[in-house]
């Protein structure tokens, strides 16, 4: 590791900066999470030049330094709240009004430091059965402990799921307020986790929405959005910090897109399918640009050590589309459990040889 801060780039030191001032975290701490020496992170934080810092609120100069964690989650949430206002009311696309914001408990991550050497993992809606992983003993690259950010829309309605969790064998949890379809809002979170972790070793896009009936234009305007383009921003956003990897605790990286079979042209294509009497023409057309977005991805990132793939969910018994999920259970769907349990041997790396294809749910491929 090069000393002094010559070798540090702009980035780096801003980096030790947000840490040290805006974090309140130690030198100590700040070596582990970042790699970087005592003297480099000295060197940083005495040469400092507080400017703006987009997305988070700038440093003021006649606070005390030492304002502790209190200021912190207020800073936090004075800087989030603008972002989870409701749309106005010429917005295309409307969208339900959202709690305010409460103040950030003493044990959330997003305050206290998090264990550099678990693998970090943000999904944009949780997957239970990632929170009872064991750490797989033949490869602790890919597997757990796990420590989680679930990201929510709705912070409030974000802690009471994150409440209903139990997280088993040393993995961890905390609520990132995030809406996929705001530009700002989704850059917040990516700084956001920068500043507290400094990379992102597995990525899984899992907001989805599906409707049926109603005009059909909005429907595909709100289903592209969300299931398509917010996917790639959060991709897009987090990408430098999928990249990243400690020295002294790497990881395999992981690029996860949650798609459906009805997002297969050849399913759509062929009358013995399971999935050909459905229509919802919106939520394919949705889910086929999100196959298309993960194979282009998978090109642009070769050689980056990014592993990219889809993994088709199939049909589960939640309420998506605003189905009875006990009516769906009638009609053969598999439990979110069966499903989310599957999903985490994606997250291991078991399947990896399978990346470059439609992963099916229990095993095998899907024909794109």
């Amino acid at each position: 590791m090069p000393r002094g801060t010559k070798h540090l780039t702009e980035a780096d030191r801003q980096r030790v900066r947000t840490l040290y001032f805006d974090a309140k975290l130690s030198p100590s701490e700040i070596e582990r999470i970042t790699g970087f020496t005592l003297g480099q992170i000295k060197r940083s934080r005495e040469s400092v030049q507080v400017g703006k810092r987009t997305g988070r609120p700038k440093m003021n100069p006649d606070e005390p330094a030492e304002d502790g964690r209190e200021a912190v989650r207020a800073k936090i949430n004075a800087a989030q709240q603008p972002l989870l206002q409701p749309p106005a009311a010429s917005s295309a696309l409307q969208q339900p009004e959202t709690s305010p914001v409460p103040l950030l408990p003493n044990d959330n991550p997003l305050v206290s430091p998090i264990d550099p050497t678990k693998t970090i993992v943000l999904i944009t809606e949780v997957v239970k059965a990632l929170l009872r992983a064991e750490p797989a003993a033949d490869d602790s690259t890919g597997g757990g402990p796990y420590h989680v950010f679930l990201c929510s829309r709705d912070w409030a309605k974000g802690e009471q799921a994150a409440a209903s969790l139990v997280a088993e064998h040393e993995n961890s949890l905390s609520v990132l307020p995030l809406d996929v379809t705001s530009a700002e809002s989704v850059k917040w979170a990516a700084q956001t986790v920068d500043s507290i972790t400094g990379r992102v070793d597995i990525l899984v896009n899992n907001a989805a929405v599906m409707r049926y009936g109603g005009d059909p234009i909005p429907t595909l305007r709100e289903a592209l959005e969300t299931n398509l383009v917010s996917a790639y921003a959060v991709s897009e956003a987090f990408k430098s910090l999928l990249m990243v990897q400690l020295p002294s605790s790497k990881k395999d990286k992981r690029l996860i897109h949650m798609t459906c079979d009805m997002g297969s042209i050849a399913h759509r294509s062929d009358p013995s399918s399971k999935t050909y009497p459905i229509t919802a023409p919106e939520y394919r057309i949705s889910k086929a640009g999100l196959n298309m977005m993960a194979a282009c991805q998978r090109f642009d990132l070769q050689g980056s050590g990014v592993k990219v793939c889809v993994y088709n969910t199939g049909y589960t018994a939640t309420d998506l589309a605003g189905l009875d999920p006990d009516m769906k259970r009638a009609h053969g769907a598999r439990e979110a459990r069966e499903v989310a349990e599957a999903f985490v041997r994606v997250v291991e790396g078991h399947r990896d040889e399978e990346f470059g294809q439609m992963l099916d749910t229990l095993g095998g491929t899907v024909p794109w």
